[in-house]
């Protein structure tokens, strides 16, 4: 028979050698302690654990996410370190923890459930089968370096002396214009912790900061793992602005707006609309379908912003 527990009321020590097994990453009392304080989307049970004969067999993480929809200002349910140690039931492990999140998520008031995947992973099929649907519009674009090279009003330069604070700032700025994933609490601890200052551009258009780019360098390859601008910004120029930086052999654009692989499918890179990193996300109340979700967030319209960074997300099963 599973049990359901939270952090507080199991050893600490499977919760850890779970972890590291799963994804390699460390969860001690300490750290949980400082998820909690640092990052006000934790919600105060962490996780919830399963337990067979009083092993823990598996995990999942909650949050509560901040939002803007059509409506105004939301919460969802996050569903985050998904895990389940190898060599048990693995779907019933799985499918008891998934029925325990919903049934908190909804105590809390929260009206859908969302996580981040990889589509091919073969965990996803118990999400389906509790109700999740795909809602995903990350795409990929890929170039020659000299591809980019075009003319552009904006230019790219590191935050300097003001730092993440800059970064924020901007973010700020930028995602009024947009729905879905635009109220980050300051300071964000994912963008602080999961990236290296130095690997962050800001977008400017003269003195007036318009975006920033996070980026990632290896072998002769440049990603931009996030794009994140005003709405008006063409999304080919402000690739250039960063490869007017950056000299090297190819360049790759994660994309979440059709406007971004418009834009750069126009200057000769070469699109993929659907990748395999997505989302799924479940209604939670009665009545509500993944079609309102669409509606709500203009969910694969230019309106909807969202980032991995967002998303604290991944299955270990």
């Amino acid at each position: 028979m599973i049990q359901i527990s939270e952090y507080e009321q199991i050893d600490p020590l499977e919760a850890l050698n779970l972890n590291l097994l799963s994804s390699g990453r460390p969860l001690t009392p300490e750290q949980a302690a400082r998820l909690r304080a640092a990052d006000p989307r934790v919600m105060s049970c962490l996780a919830f654990y399963a337990l067979e004969r009083g092993k823990v067999v598996g995990q999942i993480g909650l949050l509560r996410l901040p939002v803007v929809t059509v409506n105004g200002h939301e919460d969802l349910g996050g569903v985050w370190a998904v895990a389940v140690l190898p060599g048990t039931g693995r779907r019933a492990v799985l499918s008891a923890l998934v029925e325990a999140v919903h049934s908190r998520l909804r105590e809390e008031g929260l009206r859908f459930s969302i996580m981040a995947v990889r589509r091919n992973h073969p965990g996803v099929s118990v999400f389906r089968e509790h109700g999740y649907a795909d809602l995903g519009t990350w795409g990929s674009a890929l170039a020659r370096w000299e591809k980019t090279r075009q003319p552009t009003r904006y230019y790219a330069q590191p935050p300097g002396e003001a730092g993440f604070g800059l970064v924020e700032e901007v973010f700020a700025a930028v995602a009024g214009d947009y729905l879905g994933f635009t109220r980050r609490p300051s300071p964000f601890a994912p963008l602080r912790e999961g990236i290296r200052l130095e690997d962050i551009l800001i977008l400017w258009d003269n003195r007036r900061p318009v975006g920033y780019v996070l980026t990632a360098q290896e072998r002769g390859l440049l990603r931009i793992k996030e794009l994140v601008a005003c709405m008006d910004v063409d999304a080919a120029e402000a690739v250039a602005a960063v490869t007017a930086l950056v000299k090297t052999d190819f360049i790759q654009v994660n994309l979440s707006r059709p406007a971004e692989a418009a834009s750069l499918e126009r200057s000769g890179f070469r699109v993929t609309r659907r990748g395999y990193e997505t989302f799924l996300l479940k209604p939670l109340e009665p009545g509500l379908s993944p079609t309102d979700a669409r509606r709500l967030f203009d969910i694969g319209g230019d309106r909807f912003l969202i980032s991995w960074l967002d998303l604290t997300g991944g299955v270990n099963y």
